[in-house]
């Protein structure tokens, strides 16, 4: 059997549309439960998520299953990306990592050797580690419609002077368009041996960043779990 993945990428609010993918898939019991979150102390994403472990515990018993995940961070110093295997007593340093915003974030989550943040600055779409990785057949849910591209920084001297205690991260920023449209390249023209499902949301998906309307953010999750859905029928 190919070993399989399932990549799903960040993005702060948009990462509504993959909550909608993925409760379709455990409707459906089409993979584990996977859960990643993003975010940082702009909208307080630590709180969030101590609030959220207490009021709707976790079934350790199903998340932690035999199937490995992992999450992607940026390692400070280095500016590159580490791949954390999410365990039981991990679980919280590394979800906090994820949700830390450069800047929006103010305190620096460390835990095993290293100083981390958000892990969309050094690999949004971490595709290419799963294929290094052994997997042959990856499903990617994307948190932008598949024609977006990002956008190269404007203003280069403002990100160095921003992270000019952090010289690596600024590096690592101003090549990130780069190495997100690279992941983008990757997944539409992927190597002969590689199988890839994409699940994007559609072109009109209003969900941002740091979208707060709940209308919005319930249209973007019923948008998530369709397209999960039909993803579900289209696999059968």
């Amino acid at each position: 059997m190919q070993k399989r993945a399932l990549i799903v990428e960040g993005g702060g609010m948009r990462g509504i549309f993959a909550s909608g993918v993925l409760d379709a898939f455990m409707d459906k019991a089409f993979f584990n439960p996977i859960r990643f979150a993003k975010g940082g102390n702009l909208i307080d994403v630590k709180w969030l998520w101590e609030v959220s472990i207490e009021r709707y515990p976790i079934d350790r018993e199903k998340l932690f299953t035999n199937i490995p995940m992992y999450a992607a961070v940026t390692n400070i110093d280095t500016g590159h990306a580490d791949y954390h295997r999410i365990k039981p007593d991990t679980l919280s340093n590394v979800l906090e990592a994820t949700t830390a915003l450069p800047i929006a974030y103010r305190e620096t989550p460390c835990f095993s050797g290293g100083c981390y943040t958000d892990g969309g600055v050094a690999d949004s779409i971490p595709v290419r580690k799963a294929y290094r990785l052994g997997a042959r057949d990856i499903t990617v849910v994307l948190s932008h419609p598949l024609s977006y591209k990002k956008q190269t920084i404007k203003y280069p001297w403002f990100v160095k002077t921003l992270f000019s205690q952090h010289p690596n991260i600024a590096k690592s920023m101003m090549v990130r368009a780069n190495n997100y449209n690279e992941s983008l390249e990757f997944i539409k023209n992927p190597p002969n041996d590689l199988k890839i499902r994409v699940i994007a949301p559609p072109e009109q998906f209003a969900v941002k960043r740091l979208t707060m309307n709940k209308n919005t953010l319930n249209k973007g999750y019923l948008m998530g779990k369709q397209a999960g859905q039909e993803h579900i029928e289209n696999s059968v």
